[in-house]
């Protein structure tokens, strides 16, 4: 297999992507689904997925990027650090567009949501709050699951680390096979 190129690295995290999409409706058939005020909203932009939290009414809170890169559909964080976001409250529909999009309460088998009066007030006390986006510890899934179960987590990010582990154990593991151990790592000792 040998090492990937970045365009295959990004190609197998587009193929995860596509798995967790199996279960998602278009835009036109989401609308039929009313979300209930405290619900997650996932919205499905390509490569990765955006999450919202809806408040009533037509309107989610969200925490967005200030610095997308809108051509590969990631923020530039993916580079690692972080940049400035902002928790904004939009109009769903506005921020759908014409993505798919489905009520993704996904972790409610595992947790009990919060009230849902408390999601909503404390969606709504943060909005405006300037905040750091970092991809990997505190991106719009880490927010949107925080404010409903009280736990900031993103299963992209734990799927994005599986796949790369997969990717390096797979080099190592091809390297060894081959004779190369030239890519594989070394322990040395010193008595």
């Amino acid at each position: 297999m040998g090492v990937l190129s970045l365009g295959q690295v990004l190609s197998l995290l587009e193929s995860e992507t596509k798995m967790l999409k199996t279960h998602t409706m278009p835009a036109s058939a989401a609308k039929e689904e009313e979300p209930e005020p405290g619900d997650l909203i996932e919205i499905f932009r390509g490569r990765y997925q955006h999450w919202t939290v809806y408040i009533g009414g037509g309107y989610i809170v969200h925490l967005v990027s200030n610095s997308e890169i809108h051509s590969l559909g990631v923020s530039s964080t993916v580079l690692g650090g972080s940049v400035s976001g902002q928790v904004k409250k939009e109009k769903l529909k506005d921020v759908v567009n014409k993505d798919d999009w489905k009520i993704s309460n996904i972790h409610d088998n595992k947790w009990d949501p919060r009230p849902k009066q408390e999601i909503v007030k404390e969606a709504l006390s943060m909005v405006g709050k300037d905040m750091e986006y970092s991809v990997t510890e505190l991106n719009c899934e880490h927010f949107a699951t925080e404010r409903r179960y009280g736990k900031a987590l993103s299963l992209q990010v734990l799927k994005a680390a599986e796949a790369v582990v997969r990717v390096g154990a797979a080099t190592i593991l091809d390297s060894t096979a081959s004779g190369d151990m030239s890519s594989s790592p070394s322990v040395q000792y010193s008595p």
